[in-house]
């Protein structure tokens, strides 16, 4: 684990990274990971997964931020809790993550997991399961029997391939409960979402999917699965 100065921020951009993870095989566990009060002048990132920390596990950890300021991001791109980037096998299970981040968990990865956590409050989106690159799918992941609840848009939005959502409690959010993107979206999805077309994703057996400003389920992409849901 190293806590990494703005330097290393991603995309150039000067950042506040509590967390920083470069090396595979790292677990993080019952730590209290915190942006304290105060008007945001960087990028915040609660914890940043890098490619290299292939295997890496944060569980049973609160990750909040307590900014009092004015709530927009000071920068773009704008403050995460959790960012995985490119990554695999990254583990993230029994978190609390709060407080108004833009996105709580924000995942350009594959063949990762997010379960068992509660989420609450972005300003965006609880989870994203994103493509930045073109040649950069993120495919084959797990989310499920996650709490997402008071987003600023969409509770869960998916632009990857073959991911598996399921068992989770998507309530309250300003957006859709889940998305999936595709170039017709309305609104659109996050850059690079409104080209993505999600594909060959499954969502099934999720619960309390309710109470969402546009909607349960919205699905923009091609040869998705969408079954037994509980509106």
């Amino acid at each position: 684990m190293v806590v990494s100065p703005a330097k290393y921020a991603p995309a150039g951009v000067p950042a506040d990274i509590i967390v920083d993870i470069l090396s595979p095989n790292v677990t993080i566990k019952g730590l209290t990971i915190r942006h304290p009060e105060g008007v945001p002048t960087k990028r915040d990132i609660g914890v940043f997964v890098r490619p290299s920390a292939l295997n890496a596990a944060i569980v049973e950890s609160s990750i909040e931020r307590l900014r009092t300021g004015s709530v927009l991001e000071p920068t773009s791109p704008g403050s995460r809790g959790l960012l995985v980037v490119q990554a695999t096998g990254v583990e993230i299970n029994k978190n609390r993550l709060s407080g108004n981040y833009q996105d709580q968990v924000h995942l350009p990865t594959s063949a990762s997991e997010v379960v068992n956590n509660k989420i609450t409050g972005a300003t965006r989106f609880g989870i994203v399961i994103i493509q930045e690159k073109a040649d950069s799918l993120s495919r084959d992941n797990l989310i499920t029997n996650n709490s997402v609840t008071g987003s600023g848009r969409d509770g869960i939005q998916i632009q990857g391939d073959g991911n598996t959502l399921s068992r989770n409690r998507v309530t309250g959010n300003a957006g859709a409960g889940i998305r999936l993107c595709g170039p017709t979206s309305v609104p659109e999805c996050a850059a690079p979402g409104n080209t993505t077309t999600a594909s060959e994703n499954i969502v099934t057996g999720n619960k309390k999917i309710r109470n969402n400003t546009e909607g349960a389920i919205l699905d923009y992409g091609v040869d998705n699965i969408v079954k037994n849901l509980d509106l």
